[in-house]
């Protein structure tokens, strides 16, 4: 009888303990995501801005603001950049890439072509 109340003790604080690990880990990580994601959500609404307006600056040809928006977008990217995977950093920089050199074609487009861009 002795050695079953030992049992069942041993069992209750392995038990707390398994389950006192689990509940930190869970708090940890939720506190991380309260930190992180504000951040996150600002970096990736800028960036999703500067596309639109790096756009539309190259489509309406107004090279001042497009030079600026264009460097604005590579730089937001950075802000972005550590909440990222190693493989989703070097693909997002990839399609940024691309995107300024879309941009840059359109801009080097005939204005007179229509392209279907509303203002």
């Amino acid at each position: 009888m002795p050695l079953l109340s030992a049992a069942i003790a041993l069992i209750g604080v392995l038990s707390g303990y398994v389950l006192n690990t689990w509940t930190e880990r869970s708090q940890a990580e939720l506190k991380t995501f309260e930190v992180t994601f504000p951040e996150k959500q600002k970096s990736y609404a800028k960036l999703m801005r500067l596309l639109s307006d790096s756009f539309y600056s190259a489509a309406w040809r107004q090279k001042e603001d497009y030079y600026k928006f264009a460097d604005d977008l590579e730089a937001s990217y950075f802000g972005l950049e550590p909440f990222l995977s190693d493989a989703n950093r070097k693909a997002t920089w990839e399609e940024i890439q691309s995107f300024i050199e879309f941009c840059n074609q359109i801009r080097s487009e005939d204005p007179t072509t229509d392209m279907d861009v509303e203002r």
